[in-house]
């Protein structure tokens, strides 16, 4: 009898660990900010930093939604938006581009075509060129990216 009581309680005490330790890494997960290069972004409800590609994108999601940050080491913005708008056309599709002002930057915004889930946001901070970037858009995450441009600071 005393040797069935020491293994129930052994048993509790090695569930309440491994829950322990799955909960802390899950908390890790919700880091509400994620940097990169010398900047830090605000990240939006229910979203944390899924990955850093082997190019050194850093990819966020809310488990559906993927978003992805590039860095270009110039402040060229224009440059990295003419390449993007040559590729699109080399594809036979059709790219508009509005630029605006959000978080004290001038924002530049291409979508393709009228029905595409692809929307880009170009913008320097800090001497360098970001862009924000999905191939799954829907109405919601326009405000979403605005909102981590806005959010973005020096680090």
């Amino acid at each position: 009898m005393q040797i069935k009581s020491i293994y129930v309680i052994l048993i509790i005490v090695v569930m309440l660990l491994v829950f322990g330790f799955t909960s802390l890494n899950n908390l890790s997960n919700l880091d509400p900010t994620v940097k990169f290069g010398n900047v830090e972004f605000t990240l939006p409800d229910n979203y944390y930093k899924k990955d850093t590609t082997d190019s050194g994108n850093v990819v966020i999601t809310d488990g559906d939604k993927e978003i992805t940050i590039l860095r270009y080491d110039d402040k060229n913005v224009k440059n990295h938006i003419q390449k993007y708008e040559d590729y699109v056309k080399s594809k036979n599709q059709t790219i508009k581009l509005k630029d605006f002002k959000a978080g004290g930057m001038q924002v530049y915004k291409s979508t393709i075509n009228e029905n595409s889930k692809v929307i880009h946001y170009w913008f320097v901070k800090n001497g360098k060129t970001y862009s924000i970037y999905t191939s799954n858009a829907d109405k919601n995450t326009g405000d979403i990216i605005l909102n981590m441009i806005k959010s973005c600071k020096a680090n």
